[in-house]
């Protein structure tokens, strides 16, 4: 375990010397890392979906150590930021370059308030977004070095996943033989988008200030549901039940989840 852990700080290491800061803000920071070995991604990628992408990362939950019981990673306002942030950074990196994500959890408050990370390395390859994550939901050192300030990412040659495991689910795999790397489908709507946490109307009202405003006709142009709907509909309701029965998710959620499908076919 502790070869593991080695070899991952060797990785983050070797790629800050050269990373190149994409975005910094409170709540998350995006860097450039070194693909490791002979890859070559396929970047840039220009058709990358902002919104879908903070759908996908919105809905990630993981079991903390810290927390002591499954968490989202990221709170809503912060998926909306960073699928955007990732999204322009695919578009500018090259192919032999990866990002390196890392988010913030504020526990608690001052004066004894702690702030937890999550490190993760992503890429695109074969049509698929993966993420591989190194330290998740971990305490990090305010008074360390700043290269040692961002949560280690995962590393493609060996696992070295550490604070929180990934939680499965029906909307993505995993890398074959491991549970620290996560692929998702570029194209959204190969997934049960309507599994995912974050509602594309929802990223509209979080992302602005302002509440949205609909005019009169919107509210009236109710379409009947097709016959593809219906079916959608059904896959999503046996989904979300099969998810309840496994204890993946509460039935509070189940309920919420349950509503938010029939009401997107105005029953």
């Amino acid at each position: 375990m502790r070869a593991l852990g080695l070899l991952g700080l060797l990785s983050l290491f070797a790629g800050s010397a050269s990373a190149i800061t994409l975005h910094r803000s409170s709540s998350l920071e995006l860097y450039t890392l070194d693909a490791e070995g002979e890859v070559h991604n396929a970047h840039p990628v220009n058709f990358v979906d902002p919104d879908s992408l903070a759908q996908l990362l919105a809905s990630l939950q993981v079991d903390s150590s810290e927390a002591g019981n499954a968490i989202y990673l990221m709170s809503e306002n912060q998926a909306i930021e960073a699928g955007a942030e990732l999204a322009s950074a695919l578009s500018r990196i090259d192919d032999k370059r990866d990002v390196h994500l890392v988010t913030f959890r504020q526990v608690g408050s001052f004066p004894v308030s702690r702030r937890l990370a999550t490190g993760a390395r992503i890429f695109v390859e074969d049509g698929q977004l993966n993420l591989i994550f190194g330290q998740v939901d971990e305490f990090l050192d305010e008074f360390r070095e700043p290269y040692q300030k961002r949560a280690r990412p995962g590393a493609r040659q060996l696992a070295a996943l550490s604070g929180a495991t990934i939680q499965p689910a029906d909307w993505f795999t995993f890398k074959p033989g491991r549970k620290d790397w996560v692929l998702f489908p570029i194209d959204l709507t190969q997934s049960p988008r309507r599994l995912l946490r974050l509602q594309s109307g929802e990223m509209s009202s979080k992302a602005s200030a302002e509440p949205a405003r609909t005019s009169p006709k919107q509210h009236s142009s109710v379409k009947a549901p097709t016959a593809n709907r219906w079916k959608d509909l059904e896959e999503g309701l046996e989904t979300l039940k099969r998810l309840q029965q496994k204890g993946l998710i509460s039935d509070d959620e189940y309920q919420s989840q349950r509503r938010a499908l029939l009401d997107d076919v105005a029953l």
